[in-house]
This record gives C-alpha cells, sequence and structure tokens, in this order.
C-alpha cells in the first residue's frame, strides 16, 4: 500500500512540474537529468517547453523502472542562464551609439566595430533587395526581345 501511495504522489509531482514552463520547467528536469543543457532546450530565444515536458516524462519513467534514487530537492537546482542571442548581444552597443549621438562615433572601440558591422549589414541587405528587381527587369527584357524576334 506504501509503494502505492508513493507512486500517487511521484506522479502528482510530475504533473506539477509538466504546467511549469520556461526557466522553471528546465530546473524541474535538470532535476531529473543532471547533464541537461540550456542550449538543447532554449532556441532563438524561446524555450522549448513542448521537448522540455516529453523528455522529463520520458527521464521520469526511466528512473522509476530502474529505480533511481530520490532526485534532489528543487531548491538545490539553480535557476539557468540564458544565453545572450540576436538583439541581447547588440543592444549594449546600440545603447551607446544612442547616447553618443547621431554623427558621433559610439564610446568604445567594440561599440564602435558592432555599429559599423550593424551598418554594413543593412547596406548589404538594402543593396541585395534593390539588385534582385533590377535583375528580374533585365531577365524579362531580354526573353520579351527573344520572344518578339520569333
Amino acid at each position: 500500500m506504501a509503494d502505492a501511495d508513493e507512486d500517487d504522489k511521484a506522479e502528482a509531482e510530475l504533473e506539477a512540474a509538466a504546467k511549469k514552463s520556461g526557466a522553471e520547467l528546465f530546473r524541474e528536469l535538470k532535476r531529473l537529468y543532471a547533464t541537461a543543457e540550456v542550449e538543447d532546450y532554449h532556441r532563438v530565444g524561446a524555450w522549448r517547453d513542448d521537448l522540455m515536458r516529453i523528455d522529463l516524462h520520458m527521464i521520469a519513467s526511466h528512473r522509476k523502472e530502474s529505480g533511481a534514487s530520490d532526485p534532489p530537492d528543487l531548491e538545490e537546482i539553480p535557476m539557468p542562464e540564458v544565453p545572450k542571442t540576436g538583439l541581447a548581444l547588440v543592444a549594449p552597443a546600440l545603447a551607446a551609439a544612442a547616447s553618443a549621438g547621431a554623427g558621433s562615433p559610439p564610446a568604445n572601440n567594440a561599440a564602435a566595430s558592432m555599429v559599423n558591422l550593424l551598418k554594413g549589414l543593412v547596406a548589404a541587405k538594402t543593396s541585395a533587395t534593390a539588385a534582385v528587381p533590377a535583375a528580374a527587369n533585365a531577365a524579362s527584357a531580354a526573353s520579351a526581345t527573344s520572344a518578339s524576334s520569333l
């Protein structure tokens, strides 16, 4: 009878854990799966809760079947550090450029390099999108000329 009560308690804890999301859900997973990595469940600035829930249930089942010892308390699992991506990496450089004024260079070399990189990327994107319609117009003019010569 005690085993049934323990199983019910463990199942209730698992269901409560699966209702969490984001970093809290990752902590629950990390509690059962000590080698879980943030990079496996956090992509493009968003947590993959669906994957974490699947892995949480799968690992809990394997632990139960193997007779694993009780996992550590959740309080012992630190909050994960989310890697900075995209704008989070660029924001400090943009803020430095804005505070320095529109025409003046950013306060340090790293910020200046980041701003110049962004300017180059914007310029490349702008010129590439402008080149596509010009190439399309040239192609249709060439096909119209060859069609009229037939």
